[in-house]
């Protein structure tokens, strides 16, 4: 999305791509990343569709580099993750920004309510640019609501993780599914043979998957959303019918 945003606004992107662990080629994104015209350096952590957290000494190292842009990390789905923000940097490195949302582990994405953690110096140039009320009394009034039941969307959390790591054994179990990636996120990856094929018959049964087969390190892979422990058989049960439909 970054990248989309980018080109809709003429901003040239330079790419880096994540080594086959999921985290930085710090040795290319210094070379290649940390250049002068490069003026913002966005990282997810957990990735998207990674779904694995950045080494923090990579990130940190790129903040004590001679680079002297933005440094934007993603933290939507950090809640699942188990790791401490880095939102706690901000005032140790003024040119990091940490953006949250409620969209994930609170399950408001419906509401469209995130929020940046950055030095005053940052948020400064923020409110110059935002447009006046840029937030609906409606969204805003659902976050503060949410924001009051912090530990109940901890409790939910816990059982999003719970069903995760259900799934994730279960996935494994059905023959047709070849690997079954780590999460730190509320969705798992898997991979299958002919994944496009499954993806739409899967679809055709009602049960909507992402494709992510064109995306670096995860051919024939599938993305999936948790389900509670009432959808999970009937989840399985349509990946099973649809892997070995795909084959005829």
């Amino acid at each position: 999305m970054y990248e989309q945003r980018a080109c809709v606004c003429d901003v040239s992107v330079v790419r880096v791509p994540l080594k086959s662990d999921f985290q930085l080629d710090m040795e290319t994104m210094l070379k290649e990343a940390c250049r002068p015209d490069v003026k913002i350096i966005f990282l997810c952590s957990p990735g998207n569709p990674t779904a694995v957290s950045l080494n923090i000494d990579d990130v940190i190292s790129l903040l004590d580099s001679a680079y002297k842009g933005i440094v934007f990390l993603d933290e939507l789905y950090i809640d699942f993750s188990g790791k401490e923000s880095l939102a706690r940097l901000v005032d140790k490195y003024p040119r990091l920004i940490v953006l949250q949302s409620l969209s994930k582990s609170f399950g408001l994405a419906g509401i469209r309510f995130g929020w940046s953690i950055a030095h005053e110096d940052i948020v400064f140039h923020f409110d110059k640019i935002r447009l006046p009320y840029n937030i609906g009394a409606l969204s805003y009034s659902a976050a503060l609501k949410a924001l009051d039941h912090v530990d109940d969307m901890k409790t939910m959390t816990q059982q999003v993780l719970l069903e995760r790591d259900r799934l994730a054994d279960a996935l494994r179990q059905i023959k047709e599914v070849k690997k079954v990636f780590p999460s730190e996120a509320n969705f798992l990856m898997f991979q299958v043979d002919n994944a496009l094929k499954v993806q739409e018959i899967m679809r055709q049964k009602g049960v909507y998957v992402s494709y992510k087969g064109n995306c670096l390190h995860f051919d024939d892979c599938l993305r999936i959303s948790i389900c509670t422990t009432k959808e999970r058989e009937t989840v399985l049960t349509v990946i099973r019918e649809s892997c070995i439909e795909a084959k005829v």
